[in-house]
């Protein structure tokens, strides 16, 4: 769900915001259609490699890929994490990170590849993730370069798992494995951090007002994330993300958190409804970069330390 970027550079209506969450992220909304990640034949050494990906299509890649372009802002922070990132030829509007990335030539949107642009630039391979649209690998397929659709379940081990398929693509295992270890021994220090403190009550604002109110219920990723940073989400009982003030009020959170959006606290707080809530009146309101907790990327764990910092400041300073 790449959400943050695309809410500073739109008008904030909540259709774009919830056309951002679906259209985007890898694994917002757990338990998907990605529940587990696809079978494939492990890459021999050498090429060419056949990979099973995630539209359950074979692709033959029949060398090293030197020229890629991504079409996910996951997958080229993946790259980029990997010390790859001087292979991407070209990459989404969407990809914003790391700093100088746009510097890299614009290959289009998820929804919107720029199919001249990507021939120009003359790829070996092209990759792409979750809700990839079938029209738009029709058009690629025809340019015969081979499209690798890459994306794991909704939680960290389906980072991992697409994070090892990429490494493996660029010969890149050893720091995938340097990266996956670093995060899962931040994950277990957050969660023995947070072991037997009282767990706030936290509200996630998506969206609210006039239009409806968003947030993330408790099949969705971003749930599991509130969860593993010590929280208790109001909203665990809701199946999706449309919510309602006047549950927001029954719940009456200890802490809300919403997307660092100039100006989007300030509506927020001074919002009916919202403005008599405990959260608000103590100011107990936060923000985050939302691409931190979104993107199935190697920043997903500084998301779930800063949402740790947040819920529990008295243990992480």
């Amino acid at each position: 769900m790449h959400s943050c970027r695309l809410f500073k550079s739109w008008p904030f209506r909540p259709a774009l915001v919830l056309a951002a969450l679906f259209l985007v992220s890898p694994f917002l909304i757990a338990g998907g259609a990605s529940e587990k990640p696809p079978l494939d034949d492990p890459p021999a050494a050498g090429f060419p490699v056949s990979v099973l990906d995630s539209f359950d299509r074979r692709v033959t890649i029949s060398r090293e890929p030197k020229r890629i372009v991504s079409l996910a802002p996951n997958i080229t922070e993946i790259l980029f994490a990997l010390g790859e990132g001087e292979r991407l030829a070209g990459r989404s509007s969407w990809c914003d990170y790391p700093p100088g990335v746009e510097d890299i030539p614009d290959a289009g949107s998820l929804m919107e590849p720029n199919i001249e642009k990507i021939a120009s630039l003359r790829p070996d391979l092209i990759i792409a993730s979750a809700h990839f649209q079938r029209g738009s690998l029709d058009k690629l397929d025809r340019l015969g370069v081979p499209v690798l659709i890459l994306f794991g379940p909704e939680n960290f081990d389906g980072l991992f798992y697409t994070i090892d398929k990429v490494a493996e693509l660029v010969d890149a295992e050893a720091a995938a494995s340097r990266i996956e270890t670093d995060m899962r021994r931040r994950i277990e220090a957050v969660q023995m951090k947070t072991a037997g403190l009282a767990r706030p009550k936290v509200y996630y604002v998506i969206d609210f007002g006039a239009s409806g109110d968003y947030t993330a219920g408790g099949n969705t990723f971003i749930h599991q994330l509130l969860t593993m940073s010590g929280a208790r989400n109001i909203a665990e009982d809701l199946k999706g993300w449309a919510y309602s003030v006047e549950m927001v009020i029954q719940g009456d959170p200890d802490l809300i958190i919403c997307p660092d959006i100039p100006g989007f606290k300030e509506r927020l707080t001074a919002s009916p409804g919202y403005r008599s809530l405990k959260a608000v009146r103590k100011d107990r309101v936060f923000q985050i970069d939302v691409d931190l907790i979104d993107r199935q990327g190697p920043r997903l764990i500084d998301g779930l330390e800063v949402l740790a910092g947040i819920i529990h400041p008295e243990v992480f300073r």
